[in-house]
């Protein structure tokens, strides 16, 4: 049946006579010449896009180095947006190609569909071909060659051209038939029945993931990198909280709902690294359950088994020589609130209750609290989720149900931050600290162009889930266009658009140890894609060759070969699945070789910072007297600031209230504004006692601290030396001297320079 043009304009629907499942296989092919055209752009872009220049006058020396500006996040937001303006775009003009065409054979549309799906994947790999070769002179800071630029417009118009090929008219192939009857079986296979996965997979969880010897662990990460990223993460402003200073007097680098935590728990147990790093592990064993569960709800018992397996494994191993727990900001802990946010939203869709709905903003509310970043792309993954909904046919009245949530999620937001803020959210000073994180890491600080990534599989890990997670958000946005969706379209949205907005963590850092755990959200649609698949092949087998050998092998070959890859991984001596999970003492391995010797800890009470070498012992005798009389101090009344390196563990050790607004006081002043307010801090409020560093200390006795994470103190080619040079001119004028430990400095005010 043949319609005027005139009739489409601003019109979504499937054309009368011609089948919705085989004309959506057309348009998600559609989709995936989007997401390959999209990828494209965003990595050219990315390419031939130089950084800004790097204007570092206002910044401290130790600023200076951090400070990297590129364009890349923006370039990377912009390619989504031209991602689905592109889908909707290629759906109107293939709509109107369709109506244009009259009738229109099922074996067609499938036919578009699958050469389509391989043109735009064959496409974008002979992009990355290309583009590996490309980034070797973006490295080199040399003019991309005309001919790669050629090559690239090549591959876009080949994949543009590829959409016009096939007369509508012609029947396609057997191929086309074949998956034809084969997309009819594709169904959901979710299970709620028990199974005995049910029982392994959490007992699985807890002994891989699950930290006993904590504090060995702790003392690693100090040797390492005197525990900085914790420090940021939680530890500093959870020792502000446990002395009664609001959040929004300190700085918490990445939201107020750990510190929050950790701050009122340490009322009950003492605070330690060990112990943050236990109860983050902890909850990694409740978020992966959680993980199960979910797949549970989606796919059959077994494959959410191997699927919940494979993403524990791939995470795990993922981090490389990084351990899981060395980096919170790159652990779950950056993620805690969205896999309770997909339960909730699985759960809305199969029950239709509201209760649910709001269970999901409520879970976005917290995600907001816990980590700001991240909780801001779980909001945005939602709003996406209620986009797609509108256009489920059997979706009714659903504007009431998402402002429900919206307003729940706002009311749990208000509700904890108020409590971390101590009553000042409303106030601008509040947001000015809150949001100064995101603003400052989005103006270049620790920024590396995606493009000079050295590792070259990582940038194609990268390009598979970019490719990936566009693709199946602009297909989500083409079936709710239509008002064709299904609640899992919806739900495959709305994880497609998470999963690209988490990736932005990556693009700016563009570590290798970052890409892999940003990958879940799209290995749940994954699963839950090729489990329908395999079940709909199984029925087609079983409809052909029922009850014969040949089938049952055909069927129990691919689970076979897994479960036997695996056993081979995991029995292999030093095997990349065995030797990863040495890195940490887990639960299993703690069974297996309990810790016999009593390991030397920097802490004793309680004891922390453990398994250092003996070589240590006199330090870390030292830092305890040191830790001693800064409790005494404290005891009598008096305030202390420590304008030195060590930060935290000072504090902590002694058990004082940070001073300032920066616990970690030289490492977190980047700008000189920043330096010029914290040394006026200091000057308009000033406190009893400051601890500091000797300046250019040679003794030998000392040369193991700088080593041992403690810093390399007042050095003239440090790149603290301005910071602590601002500070000198308070100290040095207004402090005396009153006694030395180690190559630390305790001086007692003795003026009042008003």
């Amino acid at each position: 049946m043949r319609t005027g043009r005139n009739r489409l304009a601003g019109t979504f629907r499937v054309p009368e006579g011609v089948n919705p499942a085989a004309f959506f296989s057309a348009l998600a092919g559609m989709a995936m010449i989007s997401a390959g055209l999209g990828i494209q752009a965003i990595l050219t872009a990315m390419l031939l896009v130089k950084p800004p220049a790097r204007h570092v006058e206002q910044y401290t020396l130790y600023g200076a180095t951090l400070w990297l500006p590129e364009y890349d996040i923006h370039i990377y937001l912009l390619g989504i947006l031209l991602t689905l303006a592109l889908t909707v775009a290629g759906a109107g003009l293939w709509q109107m190609r369709v109506f244009a065409a009259g009738i229109v054979s099922d074996r067609f549309l499938f036919g578009v569909g699958i050469r389509l799906m391989f043109t735009a994947v064959l496409a974008t790999g002979a992009f990355g071909a290309q583009y590996i070769y490309a980034r070797t002179y973006a490295a080199r800071s040399e003019p991309v060659p005309s001919r790669f630029l050629i090559g690239f417009v090549a591959v876009a118009l080949l994949s543009i051209g590829a959409t016009l090929i096939g007369k509508p008219d012609k029947p396609d192939n057997r191929v086309s038939e074949w998956l034809s009857s084969l997309m009819a079986r594709v169904a959901d296979r979710s299970s709620r029945k028990l199974s005995p996965w049910d029982l392994i997979i959490p007992v699985v969880i807890v002994g891989l993931v699950y930290v006993v010897d904590s504090s060995i662990l702790a003392g690693r990460f100090w040797l390492e990198e005197s525990l900085v990223h914790w420090d940021y993460f939680a530890m500093g402003p959870a020792l502000s909280v446990r002395h009664g200073v609001a959040l929004g007097e300190v700085h918490s680098t990445y939201g107020v709902g750990w510190p929050l935590f950790f701050g009122y728990l340490s009322h009950l147990v003492p605070l330690s690294w060990g112990r943050l790093i236990q109860l983050g592990s902890a909850y990694a064993c409740i978020y992966f359950i959680g993980l199960y569960a979910l797949l549970r709800l989606l796919v059959r018992p077994a494959a959410a088994a191997l699927g919940a397996v494979v993403l524990l494994l791939h995470l795990i191993l993922g981090m490389g020589e990084i351990s899981l727990w060395r980096l919170p900001s790159v652990s779950l802990l950056r993620w805690p609130m969205d896999v309770w946010c997909f339960i909730a939203v699985v759960l809305h869709y199969k029950t239709g209750k509201r209760a649910w709905a709001v269970a999901a903003g409520a879970a976005v509310g917290l995600a907001l609290v816990f980590v700001l970043d991240t909780g801001l792309y779980l909001a945005a993954g939602f709003a996406f989720y209620w986009l797609c909904t509108l256009g489920v046919p059997e979706a009714r009245n659903q504007k009431p149900w998402f402002l429900r949530a919206v307003a729940v999620g706002v009311v749990v937001f208000v509700v904890f931050t108020g409590i971390a803020s101590r009553g000042t959210i409303f106030g601008f000073d509040f947001w000015s600290h809150y949001v100064e994180t995101v603003l400052e890491f989005a103006g270049g600080f620790g920024m590396l162009p995606l493009a000079t990534v050295p590792n070259i599989p990582t940038l194609i890990a990268f390009a598979a889930f970019a490719f990936s997670g566009l693709a199946f958000t602009c297909y989500a946005l083409v079936k709710a266009m239509y008002r064709r969706a299904t609640p899992m379209d919806a739900l495959i949205g709305f994880l497609g658009l998470y999963g690209l907005l988490c990736f932005m963590h990556f693009i700016g850092r563009s570590g290798d140890y970052t890409v892999f755990r940003l990958w879940i959200p799209l290995g749940i649609v994954a699963i839950c894609l090729l489990d329908r698949f395999s079940g709909a092949v199984a029925g087609r087998l079983r409809e052909r060759w029922a009850g014969t050998p040949k089938v049952r092998t055909l069927l129990a070959g691919p689970a076979l070969f897994a479960f036997a890859g695996l056993a081979v991984l995991v029995a292999a001596p030093d095997s990349y699945v065995v030797q990863p999970f040495r890195e940490y003492p887990n639960a299993l391995s703690h069974l297996i070789n309990p810790v016999k010797d009593e390991p030397l800890c920097l802490l004793e009470e309680p004891r922390d910072i453990c398994g250092i070498p003996a070589r240590l012992e006199d330090t870390a005798v030292q830092f305890r007297q040191l830790a001693e009389r800064l409790q005494e101090i404290h005891s009598k009344g008096q305030t202390i600031a420590a304008i030195e390196e060590t930060g935290a563990m000072v504090y902590l050790a002694s058990d004082t209230p940070p001073w300032g607004r920066y616990s970690r006081l030289f490492v977190s002043l980047r700008s000189k504004e920043q330096l010029a307010r914290a040394v006026q801090e200091l000057e308009d409020h000033p406190v009893d006692y400051v601890l500091t560093r000797k300046k250019g200390e040679t003794d030998a006795t000392y040369e193991l601290w700088p080593l041992y994470s403690f810093g390399y103190g007042q050095r003239a080619d440090s790149v603290l030396a301005d910071s602590y040079d601002a500070f000198n001119e308070i100290i040095q004028t207004d402090y005396v001297l009153e006694s030395t430990i180690g190559p630390f400095e305790i001086r007692r005010r003795v003026s009042d320079r008003s």
